[in-house]
């Protein structure tokens, strides 16, 4: 009985948090657009706003299709197969989602000028969508992926009795990951039609930046304010249809069941194989290896000038992003836990609010009387990690948990063990992997976060992020590579610390449950 309480007084406390943290700067701006008159209103969506919207939805959309086709794709290879160099192709693959999105646009701007071809088609939407599918693949190949490994191997053993395996992949496979199809298309659609930096560096207009030019650059903070409801408005419509999948289907699944690789020629694997590093390679190797040319033109003398001009920022920037990351962790696992009723949909609708329209809607909320302490401090960035970002962890840690037996923990409550020891010796072991992705994931959204934190970061205070991106518009371009090489090795050596210290705190020996004593 004594767990009750203590779980409800939890609840109870994200729920009052979720209501005046996260909903109440939305609700004020749906409040204002709602008291604006129809003048307002032709004004903010005037003769560009229809092209805008269409284009906005266009690179979204494409972004989602090829993202999610290439992701399918690479994921039922790596889950299906026993290819060789796996580990190493995964990690490979992985790669784009460990990068902020605007040092993969520099990258490939370096990249075509060191291959002597033009920039021009760079400089466009289908750059845009192009450097998106790159990011965004990896993670349909997560979550197809991790739906694949969890599908029940004995139902392909059966298909395959009566039917080839294409035929099973077609007739079974697809109609079990059709879920996870649906969730990635979605979570990818909102990540692309929110994206700021890459369509900003690339000069190519889009809702999103424009809304930011509005508020920003013409200080029109009327026609921003109605631009970004109508914008969040056509988020919430489009993701409607998707609103089960979403709320249902875990970001990345964890374990597996009674899970079989499938036999192949050895000709097969090494195709696949070929494939995979081909794509890799392309995609994402060339142009980190011309970055890197690039920045190394003038031999060291533009990577130190880049690090002297980003090492203010580094310490503020990492502590605030492994404090984004803990906070989204524990939040998510409270309420993965607790079940909040409408926490699914109030997540799902706040995550479907383009970054910038949250970036206003925060900005308008804390700054008034009384919320100055927020407003003023590193508090109002967190915040926003906390309602941009929560959606991800909690569909993560909510896959995990609903993959546990309960059998565990009420066998271990009638042993007597308490709720301290169960969490200890079941929970936390069972549900390290699980811990430790939320928090990886959390740690890069957080440092890479650009589109909400540009608006809302107050005076003083140092973000790598928004520094890099103010640089990359003046810098010559030697600098703005040399730039972009300090984030990637800062991002990676932060990576690889944190990665070495969850295999020193939790080793694989440890990640199985232990006895109640």
């Amino acid at each position: 009985m004594g767990r009750i309480p203590v779980m409800r007084r939890l609840r109870q406390l994200l729920a009052g948090l979720l209501v005046v943290v996260a909903i109440g700067p939305v609700v004020l701006l749906l409040g204002s657009a709602a008291r604006a008159g129809g003048a307002s209103w032709g004004a903010a969506l005037g003769a560009d706003w229809l092209p805008l919207l269409g284009r906005s939805i266009a690179i979204a959309g494409a972004v989602a299709a090829l993202a999610t086709g290439l992701g399918g794709l690479f994921g039922f290879l790596l889950a299906r197969f026993q290819l060789p160099a796996q580990p190493l192709l995964r990690l490979l693959l992985s790669g784009p989602l460990f990068l902020s999105p605007y040092l993969l646009a520099v990258a490939w701007s370096d990249g075509l000028y060191g291959l002597g071809w033009s920039r021009e088609a760079l400089f466009g939407p289908v750059g845009v969508a192009g450097i998106l599918t790159a990011i965004y693949t990896p993670l349909a190949a997560y979550i197809v992926g991790g739906s694949l490994v969890n599908i029940n191997a004995s139902l392909e053993e059966a298909g395959q009795v009566l039917a080839p395996y294409p035929v099973v992949v077609r007739r079974i496979v697809l109609p079990l990951v059709r879920p996870a199809v649906g969730s990635s298309l979605g979570l990818i659609f909102v990540l692309a039609l929110s994206e700021f930096s890459v369509p900003s560096y690339l000069g190519v207009p889009t809702l999103v930046t424009e809304v930011f030019t509005q508020f920003a650059a013409f200080y029109r903070y009327d026609v921003a304010l109605l631009q970004s409801v109508a914008l969040m408005g056509v988020c919430l419509l489009l993701l409607w249809p998707e609103r089960v999948f979403l709320t249902r289907t875990p970001v990345v699944a964890m374990g597996s069941r009674s899970f079989r690789t499938v036999p192949s020629s050895r000709r097969g694997r090494w195709l696949a194989t070929a494939g995979l590093g081909a794509y890799v390679a392309g995609a994402v190797g060339v142009p980190l290896a011309l970055l890197t040319r690039q920045a190394l033109g003038r031999g060291l003398a533009d990577l130190a000038e880049a690090f002297e001009l980003l090492r203010p920022t580094l310490l503020p920037s990492l502590g605030l992003a492994a404090a984004g990351a803990a906070l989204l962790t524990g939040s998510a696992y409270v309420l993965a836990r607790t079940k909040l009723p409408g926490a699914n949909g109030v997540l799902l609708g706040l995550f479907a609010v383009p970054s910038t329209v949250l970036g206003i809607a925060y900005l308008r909320f804390y700054n008034a009387p009384g919320l100055s302490g927020i407003y003023h401090s590193s508090l109002i960035i967190l915040l926003v990690y906390w309602g941009r970002f929560l959606f991800i962890p909690v569909r993560l840690l909510a896959g995990a948990l609903a993959q546990l037996s309960p059998t565990l923990e009420e066998a271990a409550r009638l042993l007597g063990a308490s709720r301290g020891q169960r969490f200890r010796r079941i929970l936390a072991p069972l549900l390290a992997d699980a811990f430790g992705t939320a928090f990886l994931l959390g740690f890069i959204l957080c440092l890479s976060e650009l589109s909400t934190v540009i608006l809302v970061y107050p005076p003083g205070t140092q973000v790598l992020s928004v520094k890099v991106f103010t640089y990359m518009a003046n810098a010559r371009q030697s600098l703005v590579s040399a730039l972009s090489m300090v984030v990637l090795l800062i991002s990676g050596g932060a990576l690889a610390g944190l990665l070495t210290l969850r295999h020193l705190l939790f080793p694989a020996s440890w990640r199985q449950p232990r006895a109640s004593t």
